[in-house]
C-alpha cells in the first residue's frame, strides 16, 4: 500500500493552524488576521482527511456487513485516540485540583468541568450532545466526535464503497456540503465552528466527503499534472475564501480538494509535506492538539502572577506566543514518546498473542 506522506505533513499544518488560533482567542492582544481567526477549519481538515484514510486503509475489510473484521478495528481506533485521551483527562483533574487546593485559586467554570462531565468523557461521548458545554480537555470534543465517526464506518462503508463512478462520488459529495450549508442557513449558525452542540454534524459529513474522495482516487488514479493544478486551485480557492470572509462550507469544500491533491507525490507541495519535519509533526499532530489547550491555561495562570503579555500587541507578544507554541510542541513530542506510542504499540501487543497470525495493521 503506497504511503501518502504528504497526507502526514499536513496534519501539521491543521494542528498548528488550531494552536494558533487557540492562542489568539485565549489572549486578547494577539496577532488577529482572517487566516489565524479561521484556525477552528483546521478541525475540519482533520475529519476530512480522517474518512479518507480510514478508507484508504480499511475499507477493503468492510465491503459487507456486519464485518467480522469490527471489533479488531474498533480496538485499533481505541488504541490510537484513548490512551492520550485519558492522560489528558486525568492530566486536567490534577489541574484543577492543584489549582484550588494549593494555588487557591477557585476554578474558572466549575459548571463546565462536572463529574457527570468527567464520566462522558471516561465513555467518549461529550460531543454526542448529552452536555451544553464544552469541559475538562475541550479540543477532546473532537475525539468524541471521531469516536462517533469510527463507530459509524463499518455500517456505512457497505454502502459507500459500492458507489461508482466520478459522477456519483462527486454528487455525494456535493449532498454533503448542501447538507451542511442548509443546516447552517436552517440554524442560522454564523460559523461551522460547531463542538458540543452539532459535532457529529460536522464530523459524520465531512467524513463522509474523505470517503467518497478515496473513492474518487481509485478511480482516477495516477494523474500529477492534474493533482498539480488541483492543489494550486485549492490553495488560491481556500485563501481567496477565507480573504473575502466566504461562508466556512466554501473553505472547507477548498481544504476538501486540497487533500484530495495531495494524493500524487510528484507536485511541489506534495514534496513540501512530504518533508521529514512536516511528516514528523503530523505523526505528532495529535499529541499536540490534546495537550495544546492545557498548555495555554497554564500560560494563563503564570501571565496573571508574572505578567508576561502586555495588554498591547507587542514583539514581546509576539515572543511569548512563540513560547508557547514551541512549548507546546515539546510537551507533545514527550506525550508522543513516552505515552501515545508505548500504549499504542502494547495494545496491538495484545492483540497479536490473541490472534498470532494477525497482520500489522498500517496506523492511520
Amino acid at each position: 500500500m503506497k504511503k501518502l506522506l504528504s497526507l502526514t505533513g499536513i496534519r501539521a499544518v491543521a494542528a498548528l493552524w488550531v494552536i494558533i488560533y487557540h492562542i489568539n482567542i485565549n489572549f486578547p492582544s494577539g496577532l488577529h488576521n482572517l487566516f489565524i481567526d479561521k484556525g477552528y477549519l483546521g478541525v475540519d481538515m482533520f475529519f476530512i482527511l480522517s474518512g479518507f484514510i480510514i478508507s484508504y486503509v480499511h475499507q477493503h475489510e468492510f465491503l459487507t456487513f456486519p464485518s467480522p473484521q469490527t471489533i479488531k478495528f474498533l480496538i485499533l481506533r481505541c488504541a490510537r485516540i484513548l490512551p492520550v485521551h485519558y492522560f489528558m483527562l486525568f492530566t486536567y483533574v490534577f489541574f484543577f485540583f492543584f489549582k484550588s487546593i494549593v494555588l487557591h485559586q477557585p476554578s474558572d467554570s466549575p459548571e463546565k468541568n462536572t463529574f457527570i462531565d468527567f464520566i462522558y468523557h471516561l465513555f467518549n461521548i461529550q460531543a454526542w450532545g448529552l452536555a451544553g458545554h464544552n469541559s475538562w480537555n475541550g479540543p477532546a470534543w473532537s475525539v468524541s466526535a471521531e469516536w462517533f465517526a469510527y463507530l459509524m464506518f463499518p455500517v456505512l462503508t457497505p454502502f459507500i464503497a459500492r458507489i461508482s463512478g466520478f459522477k456519483n462520488n462527486i454528487l455525494l459529495i456535493v449532498a454533503c456540503f448542501a447538507f451542511l450549508a442548509g443546516f447552517t442557513a436552517v440554524l442560522h449558525l454564523p460559523t461551522i465552528d460547531w463542538t458540543h452542540r452539532f459535532g457529529l454534524v460536522r464530523v459524520t459529513s465531512e467524513f463522509i466527503i474523505g470517503c467518497a474522495l478515496l473513492n474518487i482516487y481509485k478511480q482516477v488514479g495516477e494523474q500529477p499534472k492534474l493533482m498539480e493544478t488541483l492543489s494550486k486551485v485549492a490553495l488560491i480557492g481556500l485563501v481567496s475564501a477565507i480573504g473575502f470572509q466566504l461562508p466556512d462550507i466554501v473553505p472547507v469544500a477548498c481544504i476538501a480538494l486540497l487533500i484530495f491533491s495531495l494524493t500524487d507525490g510528484n507536485t511541489l507541495l506534495t514534496r513540501v509535506l512530504s518533508s521529514r519535519p512536516l511528516v514528523y509533526l503530523g505523526e505528532v499532530s495529535y499529541s499536540i492538539y490534546m495537550v495544546h489547550s492545557l498548555f495555554i491555561m497554564g500560560v494563563i495562570q503564570a501571565d496573571r502572577r508574572l505578567h508576561l503579555i502586555s495588554s498591547e500587541p507587542s514583539l514581546q507578544n509576539i515572543l511569548v506566543y512563540l513560547g508557547i507554541t514551541v512549548g507546546i510542541i515539546v510537551s507533545a513530542q514527550l506525550m508522543y514518546h513516552f505515552i501515545e506510542v508505548p500504549s499504542r504499540n502494547f495494545i496491538r501487543s495484545l492483540m497479536k498473542k490473541e490472534n498470532p497470525m494477525q497482520q500489522n495493521a498500517i496506523p492511520a
